[in-house]
């Protein structure tokens, strides 16, 4: 089965008090995948990301990827899921200066999730990244362990959610983001998805991201 999903985002990044400083930046993202073999799925995200203010800026995202996934459990209200994949990310700055990096990120990671009824979910996971830096030369070997608790509620036409991102669990300093936010089914395949968070309990990280996405 082959999927393409596009997406538009602007991701407007807040500083307070009073909004004194903030950054606008407009991304346009584009992710296919194909199932090659039960369980075994290879996909590319592309991504153009411009940032506006406070200072403009052009660069360019391409990670391909490979990814074999199974079920560990599925048996009533519990699912547990297992994946491990590889990614390529391939980066090109182009505004304000030029730059060019290549990296090759392996990835395990383990997904629980349980339905609640009447609408609701808990879900979690654990994920283990590395990340080996090809070019430039001279970059070295790097992991962190990172993962997520969230609770969602599901309506007719409108997904609700809200979560604790663990953006890094080990190697310290610990990091995390707290998040929330909505989908909502405009047309049967264009989907809005308004979120607003932010990080380390410091409103000055607070972020809101409106996205239209569209599933062809």
């Amino acid at each position: 089965m082959k999927k393409l999903l596009v997406s538009v985002f602007a991701i407007l990044t807040l500083a307070t008090p009073a909004l004194a400083q903030f950054s606008l930046t407009g991304r346009l993202e584009a992710n296919y995948s194909t199932t090659l073999a039960p369980n075994l799925t290879a996909g590319v995200l592309g991504r153009l990301e411009v940032p506006i203010t406070p200072a403009f800026g052009v660069g360019v995202l391409v990670r391909p990827f490979i990814q074999y996934s199974t079920d560990l459990v599925n048996n009533g209200p519990l699912s547990v899921s297992a994946y491990g994949r590889v990614r390529v990310p391939i980066e090109v700055d182009i505004a304000p200066a030029s730059a060019f990096s290549l990296n090759i990120s392996p990835q395990a990671g383990v997904d629980l999730s349980y339905n609640l009824g009447s609408g609701a979910s808990l879900s979690s996971g654990l994920r283990l990244v590395t990340n080996l830096p090809i070019v430039p030369s001279g970059g070295s070997f790097s992991w962190l362990v990172d993962g997520y608790i969230e609770f969602g509620y599901a309506l007719d036409m409108l997904n609700l959610y809200a979560g604790l991102s663990l953006d890094q669990i080990v190697p310290s300093p610990f990091a995390q983001t707290i998040y929330l936010g909505a989908n909502y089914d405009v047309l049967p395949n264009l989907t809005f998805n308004p979120e607003f968070g932010f990080s380390n309990f410091d409103f000055n990280t607070a972020y809101l991201i409106l996205r239209l996405a569209l599933k062809l």
